[in-house]
């Protein structure tokens, strides 16, 4: 699997197509330790999917990194904010 801006193929990866979205996940042993986000274009995750995403978020402490920015997203909530598409 490749990213749109990132020139080496990422190994270990899986990942799925949404139609605006790809989510992707690198596994190691029986352990997700990369869950990402690749944006195709603009989207926003609503409803019962973002309820569950920041419930997800909140019970494993998570952060998101959007990485072409480096910008940390220092809670859940922030994280979801950005998600939902109010901003970020």
């Amino acid at each position: 699997m490749t990213l749109i801006g990132y020139d080496d193929t990422l190994r270990d990866v899986h990942a799925i197509r949404l139609k605006n979205v790809i989510i992707y996940g690198a596994i190691q042993g029986d352990r997700l330790i990369t869950l990402g986000v690749e944006a195709l274009d603009r989207f926003a995750i609503t409803g019962q999917t973002a309820n569950r995403l920041e419930e997800f978020f909140i019970k494993h402490d998570l952060r998101l990194v959007h990485w072409p920015s480096r910008t940390v997203f220092e809670t859940p909530q922030a994280a979801m904010k950005y998600l939902r598409g109010n901003g970020g």
